[in-house]
């Protein structure tokens, strides 16, 4: 159903095709839209979280367990059915990267992605055409599938549905006609920016619920070379510069590579 196409994958796969923003529109939403959500189309940088992450989680946030052997071991699992590893070859941005880092005398580090026979086409987020980016679609929804689930896609989950303080299913659309799946389970996975608008809609009343969201800023800085530099092409991301991941108690920035095609380009060079 992909074939690298940059409009078609922008219009099948992202949210509002790949321009939703904040309402100042300052950061745009890269958030997918599709079966298997945003892991479908994201870059496969697959990072564990690190350990003053865990423990902030636990000694600050109430997260019981985050620096423990069970979580350690959970995190082991997915990381293992997703196929994670480093062998991804380098294209010349990130070598570039890694060079720069060198010379200037800064850390970097090799970025682990979850593939499994990729051909690094340099197209990862308009799906992946030859299977090899192990996402959910491939794992853990095949998986599911496999073990009798039904998945029913262009289905839009209009509410849950509740009788005496009992989840008793969901209310969702399917191409415009109306579904009623009747659960006493339901599990909201419905990513940060749409769990919390379903939980409203289904009456939910909690204060806290779309009050915290927090998005990942993302700067960027365009260079120009002396020698071609194909930034549609190759492995989206290899290597990063993490010089200053920890400037404040664990806060920074790390410096990556990302791939940019010519619609993503668009939305972030002043055209003139």
């Amino acid at each position: 159903d992909v074939d690298g196409a940059e409009w078609k994958g922008m219009r099948d796969l992202y949210e509002k095709r790949g321009i939703l923003t904040s309402d100042d529109v300052g950061i745009v939403v890269l958030a997918g839209s599709g079966l298997g959500g945003g892991t479908t189309i994201n870059w496969t940088t697959s990072l564990p979280t690190p350990d003053y992450v865990l423990d902030e989680w636990e000694r600050e946030l109430g997260v019981t367990g985050a620096t423990g052997a069970g979580w350690r071991a959970s995190t082991q699992a997915v990381w293992e059915r997703l196929s994670v590893n480093t062998d991804s070859p380098e294209n010349r941005q990130n070598q570039l990267l890694r060079i720069a880092s060198d010379r200037l005398g800064y850390r970097w580090r090799t970025l682990p992605r979850n593939v499994r026979g990729c051909s690094d086409c340099g197209y990862c987020g308009y799906g992946c055409r030859f299977g090899a980016k192990q996402s959910t679609l491939v794992t853990y929804l095949q998986d599911a599938f496999d073990h009798g689930a039904q998945i029913i896609t262009e289905c839009h989950a209009d509410r849950v549905t509740f009788a005496a303080g009992v989840v008793t299913g969901v209310q969702a659309t399917v191409n415009g006609r109306a579904l009623q799946i009747r659960s006493p389970r339901v599990v909201v996975a419905a990513g940060s920016v749409h769990t919390p608008a379903l939980m409203k809609r289904s009456g939910l009343t909690n204060p806290h619920i779309g009050r915290h969201l927090h998005l990942h800023p993302v700067p960027a800085a365009f260079g120009i070379f002396d020698e071609p530099v194909r930034s549609w092409q190759g492995t989206m991301q290899a290597v990063a510069c993490n010089q200053f991941e920890e400037i404040e108690s664990g806060y920074g920035f790390v410096i990556e590579v990302p791939p940019v095609h010519p619609g993503l380009m668009a939305l972030g060079v002043g055209w003139q």
